[in-house]
């Protein structure tokens, strides 16, 4: 009783902590908690359309609960319960068992647990009728006890859902039931939706674009984390059409289809090219190196690839009708190569219309900054000139006219 008392020690009293700080940015959860679970021990997770039974019946202690997530512990068994989800919709592969490995070593470091490895995992075919990722966490408390967390993962609607039970290791057993009891009752209300990958895609206002198979539109439940992806590169989906492709634990590729409509570059070539470039990048890229020349659809565009905090952002813009059609594809955790290669495709796959001619007065300033010796500035130029010489001759030829008659009148006088 020592060892489950300390271990309860350990482990509630910085979740206690932990929750009166978070309790004041998440009103909704102070809300659910002064509820009340149905029944004392069945907790609604309405957010992610879960409800959780913690079995057996009565004996657990919640200390946070909102509509996302669930924390509660089981004293006389020394077992604590996380509920939780992470962003996206993924499948559970064996190949990626490791990352999704992460998220429990994550969670167990968070819970005070130190030196935490991933003992063990695995793909079960049939949990809650989906493929799930089953993991056995090892690790010590910060008095040196085995710690043991056991932990499943479950694609759901717009998400991962991950459920795990931590406790000492030598009661390992009691964790692990806890884990494999807690699972088998959960309600899952929204399983994995149908995910359309590929296909054709529109931007208002005359841009269609066919996307490779690589990308994805996503759910509705994962607008929000989407938006906040762009965002953090300096984005925003303001005229565009937007496809993911997620990675574990909760990173994902982005891809970007544009309408720019704030630059028109009707004429685009080696001499408008850097002026037009250093607009662009100061615009959408701030403080980056320079981008190269690129040929998409027969016409001369503008490329990036840089750095944006820790992702590798690909940048291709063309000229089109009322503007730039303008592809972004960013790597939030996959093969860059392939992101790159998907969005030059994408954008040679493009339907748009060319840009049309620029009016007269904007092409006469075009050649007088960039082709002053144009045949249409030097030819109007020769003829001004020599329509002023012959003024000035006409001038002259009257004024030394005017003097002789002048002298001849003098000289009759």
């Amino acid at each position: 009783m020592r060892t489950i008392t300390l271990f309860a020690a350990l482990l509630v009293a910085p979740m206690l902590t932990a929750v009166q700080a978070q309790a004041q940015d998440e009103p909704a959860a102070e809300e659910a908690a002064e509820d009340g679970p149905k029944e004392g021990y069945i907790f609604d997770l309405d957010k992610i359309g879960v409800t959780a039974p913690l079995v057996p019946k009565g004996d657990w202690k919640h200390d946070h609960w909102s509509g996302w997530d669930l924390k509660a512990v089981n004293e006389d068994k020394g077992v604590e319960v996380i509920i939780w989800t992470t962003e996206f919709q993924q499948t559970i592969e064996e190949a990626e068992l490791a990352k999704w490995g992460e998220v429990f070593t994550n969670k167990a470091a968070e819970r005070l647990v130190v030196e935490t490895s991933l003992a063990a995992s695995s793909v079960q075919p049939d949990v809650k009728g989906q493929t799930a990722g089953m993991f056995e966490v090892a690790g010590k408390s910060k008095d040196g006890d085995a710690v043991a967390m056991y932990g499943t993962s479950i694609p759901i609607e717009g998400h991962v859902l991950h459920v795990a039970t931590l406790g000492l290791a030598k009661r390992g057993d009691d964790v692990k039931t806890a884990r494999d009891e807690i699972v088998e009752a959960l309600e899952i209300k929204k399983g994995p939706a149908e995910l359309a990958w590929g296909g054709k895609q529109e931007v208002p206002e005359q841009l269609t674009a066919t996307t490779d198979p690589y990308w994805r539109p996503a759910l509705k439940q994962e607008r929000e984390p989407l938006n906040r992806n762009i965002k953090a590169v300096g984005q925003n989906l303001r005229g565009c059409w937007a496809a993911i492709h997620p990675h574990p634990p909760d990173k994902t590729d982005l891809l970007l289809i544009c309408h720019d409509k704030k630059h028109s570059f009707p004429v685009v070539n080696d001499l408008t090219f850097a002026d037009q470039e250093q607009e662009l990048r100061e615009s959408w890229l701030g403080d980056a190196e320079a981008g190269t020349k690129i040929t998409a659809q027969g016409r001369t565009g503008f490329e990036w690839n840089t750095t944006v905090g820790k992702r590798q952002l690909e940048l291709i813009a063309i000229p089109m009708e009322g503007g730039l059609a303008k592809v972004t594809a960013i790597s939030g955790g996959g093969d860059q190569a392939k992101v790159a290669a998907t969005a030059k495709a994408t954008l040679e796959g493009a339907s748009f219309a060319p840009p049309t001619d620029p009016p007269f007065d904007e092409y006469f300033r075009y050649l007088v900054v960039y082709e002053p010796m144009s045949p249409l500035i030097i030819g109007p130029a020769v003829v001004a000139a020599v329509a002023l010489l012959i003024i000035l001759a006409l001038i002259i030829f009257g004024l030394r006219r005017q003097a002789a008659q002048a002298r001849a009148e003098m000289d009759e006088i």
